[in-house]
Protein backbone atom coordinates (compact mmCIF):
# COMPACT_ATOMS: atom_id res chain seq x y z
CA UNK A 1 0.00 0.00 0.00
CA UNK A 2 1.37 3.43 -0.96
CA UNK A 3 2.03 6.00 1.76
CA UNK A 4 -0.46 8.87 2.02
CA UNK A 5 0.98 12.27 1.04
CA UNK A 6 0.21 14.79 3.76
CA UNK A 7 0.51 18.52 3.13
CA UNK A 8 -0.15 20.02 6.58
CA UNK A 9 3.03 19.85 8.68
CA UNK A 10 5.07 18.21 5.90
CA UNK A 11 4.96 21.27 3.60
CA UNK A 12 5.38 24.94 4.56
CA UNK A 13 2.11 26.83 4.31
CA UNK A 14 -0.47 29.11 5.85
CA UNK A 15 -3.74 27.52 6.86
CA UNK A 16 -6.96 29.10 8.10
CA UNK A 17 -9.32 27.22 10.39
CA UNK A 18 -13.03 27.61 11.06
CA UNK A 19 -15.54 25.49 12.92
CA UNK A 20 -17.04 24.74 16.28
CA UNK A 21 -15.58 24.82 19.78
CA UNK A 22 -17.30 23.42 22.87
CA UNK A 23 -16.42 24.82 26.30
CA UNK A 24 -16.41 21.90 28.78
CA UNK A 25 -17.71 19.83 25.86
CA UNK A 26 -21.14 21.48 26.15
CA UNK A 27 -21.38 25.22 25.40
CA UNK A 28 -20.97 25.56 21.62
CA UNK A 29 -19.24 28.56 20.09
CA UNK A 30 -17.78 29.40 16.72
CA UNK A 31 -14.02 29.27 16.43
CA UNK A 32 -11.47 30.39 13.88
CA UNK A 33 -7.72 30.39 13.67
CA UNK A 34 -4.54 30.11 11.68
CA UNK A 35 -1.69 27.65 11.46
CA UNK A 36 1.55 28.78 9.82
CA UNK A 37 3.97 25.94 9.10
CA UNK A 38 7.61 26.89 8.47
CA UNK A 39 10.55 24.65 7.58
CA UNK A 40 13.77 26.38 8.61
CA UNK A 41 16.68 24.04 8.05
CA UNK A 42 16.74 21.32 10.71
CA UNK A 43 13.86 22.92 12.64
CA UNK A 44 10.21 23.10 11.70
CA UNK A 45 7.93 25.61 13.38
CA UNK A 46 4.17 25.94 13.65
CA UNK A 47 2.70 29.25 14.75
CA UNK A 48 -0.88 28.53 15.73
CA UNK A 49 -3.66 30.72 17.01
CA UNK A 50 -7.34 30.20 17.71
CA UNK A 51 -10.10 32.62 18.63
CA UNK A 52 -13.32 31.47 20.25
CA UNK A 53 -16.19 33.83 19.51
CA UNK A 54 -18.01 35.29 22.48
CA UNK A 55 -18.11 38.38 24.67
CA UNK A 56 -15.25 38.81 25.11
CA UNK A 57 -13.61 36.50 22.57
CA UNK A 58 -11.03 34.06 23.95
CA UNK A 59 -7.69 33.76 22.15
CA UNK A 60 -5.11 30.97 22.31
CA UNK A 61 -1.59 31.03 20.90
CA UNK A 62 0.80 28.10 20.52
CA UNK A 63 4.30 28.04 19.08
CA UNK A 64 5.62 24.60 18.15
CA UNK A 65 9.23 23.49 17.56
CA UNK A 66 9.93 20.25 15.77
CA UNK A 67 13.23 18.64 14.79
CA UNK A 68 12.90 18.07 11.04
CA UNK A 69 12.01 14.39 10.64
CA UNK A 70 13.25 11.93 8.04
CA UNK A 71 11.30 12.03 4.77
CA UNK A 72 9.35 8.84 5.58
CA UNK A 73 8.79 9.54 9.31
CA UNK A 74 5.49 8.41 10.77
CA UNK A 75 6.23 9.54 14.35
CA UNK A 76 7.20 13.19 14.88
CA UNK A 77 7.82 14.47 18.45
CA UNK A 78 7.15 18.15 19.16
CA UNK A 79 7.35 20.80 21.87
CA UNK A 80 5.17 23.85 22.25
CA UNK A 81 4.74 26.93 24.38
CA UNK A 82 1.17 27.93 25.15
CA UNK A 83 0.62 30.97 27.40
CA UNK A 84 -2.54 29.43 28.91
CA UNK A 85 -1.27 25.86 29.41
CA UNK A 86 2.50 26.29 29.70
CA UNK A 87 5.07 24.06 28.07
CA UNK A 88 3.60 21.13 26.16
CA UNK A 89 5.25 18.02 24.77
CA UNK A 90 3.60 15.79 22.24
CA UNK A 91 3.89 13.58 19.24
CA UNK A 92 2.33 13.60 15.78
CA UNK A 93 1.62 10.11 14.45
CA UNK A 94 0.82 9.62 10.78
CA UNK A 95 -1.66 6.83 10.15
CA UNK A 96 -3.01 6.66 6.60
CA UNK A 97 -5.12 9.74 5.86
CA UNK A 98 -4.90 11.04 9.45
CA UNK A 99 -2.28 12.88 11.49
CA UNK A 100 -2.96 12.22 15.16
CA UNK A 101 -1.47 14.22 18.00
CA UNK A 102 -1.26 13.46 21.69
CA UNK A 103 0.15 15.92 24.22
CA UNK A 104 0.53 16.88 27.87
CA UNK A 105 1.66 19.89 29.86
CA UNK A 106 4.98 19.72 31.69
CA UNK A 107 3.17 19.52 35.05
CA UNK A 108 0.84 16.82 33.58
CA UNK A 109 -2.22 18.83 34.64
CA UNK A 110 -3.39 19.06 31.01
CA UNK A 111 -3.56 16.29 28.41
CA UNK A 112 -5.14 16.26 25.02
CA UNK A 113 -5.38 14.81 21.58
CA UNK A 114 -6.26 15.89 18.07
CA UNK A 115 -6.89 14.00 14.83
CA UNK A 116 -6.41 15.79 11.51
CA UNK A 117 -7.97 13.94 8.58
CA UNK A 118 -6.71 14.75 5.10
CA UNK A 119 -9.69 15.62 2.85
CA UNK A 120 -7.80 17.13 -0.11
CA UNK A 121 -4.30 18.59 -0.65
CA UNK A 122 -5.50 21.93 0.73
CA UNK A 123 -8.12 20.71 3.27
CA UNK A 124 -8.07 18.89 6.60
CA UNK A 125 -10.72 18.22 9.22
CA UNK A 126 -9.43 18.53 12.79
CA UNK A 127 -11.15 17.24 15.90
CA UNK A 128 -9.68 17.50 19.35
CA UNK A 129 -10.06 17.23 23.08
CA UNK A 130 -8.36 18.95 26.04
CA UNK A 131 -8.63 17.56 29.58
CA UNK A 132 -7.55 18.97 32.96
CA UNK A 133 -7.26 16.46 35.80
CA UNK A 134 -9.54 14.13 33.84
CA UNK A 135 -12.30 16.70 33.28
CA UNK A 136 -13.20 17.99 29.82
CA UNK A 137 -11.94 21.55 29.31
CA UNK A 138 -12.81 21.84 25.62
CA UNK A 139 -13.49 19.97 22.41
CA UNK A 140 -13.35 21.24 18.85
CA UNK A 141 -14.17 20.39 15.26
CA UNK A 142 -12.48 22.64 12.71
CA UNK A 143 -11.80 22.61 8.99
CA UNK A 144 -8.36 23.80 7.86
CA UNK A 145 -7.89 25.26 4.39
CA UNK A 146 -4.46 26.12 2.98
CA UNK A 147 -4.29 29.77 1.90
CA UNK A 148 -0.64 29.93 0.82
Amino acid sequence: MAAHRHTWLFEPGTWSAAGQFWDKGELEREGRGTSIVRHIGAVWEIEGSMEICGEPPVRFQSDYRIAAPAADARIVPWQSENPALGALTGVFVVLGDTIMSSFQSSDRAFVGSEAMRHLAPDRYQARGLLLASGAVVSTWSMELIRRA
